[in-house]
This record gives structure tokens, sequence and C-alpha cells, in this order.
């Protein structure tokens, strides 16, 4: 039996990011691990929770975007707030803001 090469070896798969409920528990609770350092580290140097929240809004649009490109999805305003959970007025927000805002 002969396989049928892809039309585009090049080509990578499709972005498929649906985690299950419990992939997604369990990703919580490694995050919680990884961030109690950084979260001591940041309270050591001054930065409050809410200077936090905005700055991990760029940093998770700036993860999703990666995962888009990754699957080589266009990655538009509602489908970055979609894949990150930042309210799309946000995302747009955020984009139009100079690099050295945003990170």
């Amino acid at each position: 039996m002969q396989r049928t090469p892809p039309a585009n070896p090049t080509a990578r798969p499709e972005l498929q990011v649906q985690p299950s409920a419990e992939h997604a528990e369990l990703a919580q609770r490694e995050a919680a691990a990884l961030m109690r350092p950084v979260a001591q580290w940041l309270l050591r140097h001054g930065v409050s929770y809410p200077a936090f929240a905005e700055l991990l809004k760029a940093v998770l649009l700036d993860a999703a975007s990666g995962e888009m490109a990754r699957g080589e999805a266009k990655p538009t305003q509602s489908a970055l707030s979609m894949l990150s959970g930042v309210y799309r007025m946000v995302v747009r927000a955020l984009m139009q803001a100079p690099a050295t805002v945003r990170m």
C-alpha cells in the first residue's frame, strides 16, 4: 500500500487548541506552582497585581499570536481574543499600542 504524499510537504498541521477540562485543570495547578516564585519576586520589587495583570494580557496575546502562527492561522483580533481570553477591545488597544508599551 502506498501513501499519497501531502500536497505541500512543508506545510504545518492546522492548530487545534482545544484542551480537555482535565488538561486545563492540570495546567492551572502547574502554572500556580511555576508562578509562586515569580509572584514573590514581583512583590519584593513593588509590582502590584493590577500592574502584573496588565502585563500578563500582553504576554498572553503574544503567546496566542505565536500559537496561531504555528498553525498558519490568521491572528485576527477576534481570534486572539478567543484563544487568550483577553477582551477584544483590550486586544485592539494593545495591538495599536507601541511595541515598547506592550512588552
